[in-house]
């Protein structure tokens, strides 16, 4: 299980980097803060890999942090385009997976 939510964190950072090379094209302003997303991630990845037992933590909070954020700010205002629709679904997805693996 751990070995999926690991390609999932990957997975949400390569989403990440698609969104912000879309957001840096039409210079938006929050292309820093999803381009923060992508080390975040890959961060998350090395901590988890490295079998921290903390490293659940991030790996919970910082999907629902994200999620939510990109929720408020663009899926509910119906500005979304296809990629922040796939970075929500796998934020729901790593944080399902999540506490189910490390918490319940």
């Amino acid at each position: 299980m751990s070995t999926t939510i690991i390609a999932l964190f990957i997975a949400n950072a390569t989403a990440h980097i698609i969104s912000f090379q879309k957001l840096k094209k039409v210079e938006a302003p929050n292309s820093t803060g999803v381009l923060a997303f992508v080390f975040i991630n890959a961060l998350i990845v090395l901590l988890l890999w490295q079998s921290f037992v903390w490293a659940k933590w991030p790996a919970l909070l910082f999907p629902v942090l994200g999620g939510f954020g990109l929720f408020l700010t663009t899926i509910i205002k119906e500005k979304g385009t296809w990629i922040d629709y796939v970075i929500f679904l796998l934020d729901i997805i790593i944080i399902s997976l999540v506490l189910d693996y490390y918490f319940l």
